[in-house]
């Protein structure tokens, strides 16, 4: 007997495995950049910034500005609003006023037309930032005009009346009036403004009392079921979310560096293809990236380097500490070379080891007036739990360099905050794990290891 349950259950699985296949993904992000270029092309004043991780597939790097932003799509959930300090892309207001508005890219999976980091999350982080621009200024507009300066969210949003009151939000407004960031005058507010590929005509923001911050969803919304395109592929709405369920590897630097050959491979030959663009990937050396810390005057600077970068000392000044797990030793007063283990061994390694050697050497380093450059492999996690270490250790609250013998406050937790978010104002890819943070916090509040570090270093 013919089980029906059994059956549609069966073409159920059969459609999800067809429809979330890399091929199908891979040109439905495709079709949706296309539209993203559309967009990009009627607002040409304005900065398109991809939204982490998911928005850098819809955004040719061509055009995309090369510090992305990260809205996290929790920090807007009901009962979770939050103005995460770690990821303040605050680096956007500065395109904002000197453009005059911006676009941020993301995309959502089937059944939602945008995405919560998109109809939640930017417009908490736009209202927080009006009212802490307006209070910073102590202009009297924050009492007249709070609605002008508040919170925004898409029609028809339930978001919208939980909160409607933008003076509710003062304790994420404090948050960021007591941060160690600089925010820049607004002469008038941020507002987001949303476009989705069902958007039937784009707004005209050429002259408008506010800065547009465009939300803008790369993906069609689909309800139900899958769309089969004439080019021989199914339509998958939000294709690049979750990419490690689908990529093989893949990343949306080396998809769009060979957008092309990907787009015109044959189904069966795609996987074999990804796995030789990936391996190529992983021999390649890419750029380097150096942050100075400005508000220690650039005496630290952060940053990443590839292992097969070569250290020409000749190119700068400067100390180099590196912590590449891979990196061979070099013959060179210039550079520390340390080595880092793998897994848990080397969690217990930096506390004891390498944070102890780097932090001697680096205070050596700026007491004969030297500045020092810190890098990693990526940039984002060792390099920045050494330097936040000695920013907290050898710098005073106004970034100033302590001297053998001068007292400096003692540590604390919201002094480590603090200093760390001197790091992100400038370096918006700095992101040390928890675990480095623990460690970093473990060694500054031990009196013994936290004296050595200070007693130390040559006079």
């Amino acid at each position: 007997m013919w089980d029906h349950t059994a059956s549609s259950k069966n073409a159920r699985k059969l459609i999800r495995k067809e429809s979330n296949n890399t091929f199908n993904r891979l040109h439905s992000i495709s079709e949706d950049a296309n539209f993203v270029t559309e967009v990009g092309r009627s607002y040409p004043d304005y900065k398109v910034f991809p939204n982490l991780r998911c928005g850098a597939w819809y955004v040719d790097p061509v055009v995309a500005e090369r510090q992305p932003v990260y809205f996290k799509s929790t920090d807007g959930h009901f009962g979770q609003w939050a103005f995460n300090l770690r990821r303040s892309n605050l680096h956007l207001l500065q395109s904002i006023v000197d453009f005059g508005g911006v676009i941020i890219v993301d995309s959502t999976r089937q059944g939602k037309r945008l995405p919560d980091a998109l109809s939640k999350t930017i417009p908490i982080w736009c209202a927080v930032i009006n009212l802490a621009t307006l209070k910073l200024s102590h202009n009297s507009r924050l009492n007249e005009t709070s609605t002008e300066w508040g919170l925004y969210t898409p029609p028809g949003s339930a978001f919208g009346a939980l909160d409607p009151a933008p003076l509710g939000m003062s304790p994420l407004i404090f948050l960021v009036v007591d941060s160690e960031f600089t925010l820049p005058s607004l002469s008038k507010p941020l507002r987001p403004i949303w476009i989705t590929p069902d958007t039937e005509a784009l707004p005209c923001l050429s002259s408008t009392d506010f800065h547009p911050v465009i939300c803008l969803s790369a993906s069609r919304l689909l309800s139900e079921g899958s769309e089969r395109r004439v080019a021989g592929y199914t339509y998958v709405q939000g294709s690049g979310d979750d990419h490690e369920s689908w990529s093989l590897g893949l990343t949306p630097q080396v998809y769009w560096e060979h957008k092309e050959r990907l787009l015109a491979c044959p189904p069966e030959e795609l996987i074999d293809l990804i796995y030789s663009l990936v391996n190529l990937d992983r021999d390649a050396s890419p750029h380097r990236m150096l942050f100075p810390v400005k508000a220690v005057n650039s005496r630290i600077v952060v940053g990443t380097i590839p292992s097969s970068y070569p250290l020409n000392m000749n190119e700068t000044n400067h100390i180099l500490i590196t912590c590449l797990s891979n990196l061979e030793s070099f013959d060179s007063e210039k550079i520390l070379s340390l080595k880092l283990l793998p897994s848990k061994k080397g969690q217990i390694q930096f506390l004891n080891e390498l944070l102890p050697r780097a932090l001697v050497y680096l205070k050596n380093c700026l007491n004969t007036g030297e500045n020092v450059v810190i890098l990693c492999r990526d940039g984002k996690d060792l390099s920045i739990g050494i330097a936040l270490t000695a920013l907290t250790l050898y710098f005073d609250k106004d970034g100033n360099f302590i001297r053998q013998g001068q007292a400096n406050e003692e540590p604390t937790k919201q002094i480590v905050q603090r200093r760390l978010q001197w790091i992100l104002a400038d370096d918006p890819y700095a992101n040390p794990s928890r675990n480095t943070l623990k460690r970093v916090n473990e060694y500054l509040m031990s009196q013994p290891r936290r004296l050595h570090a200070v007693s130390a270093a040559v006079q």
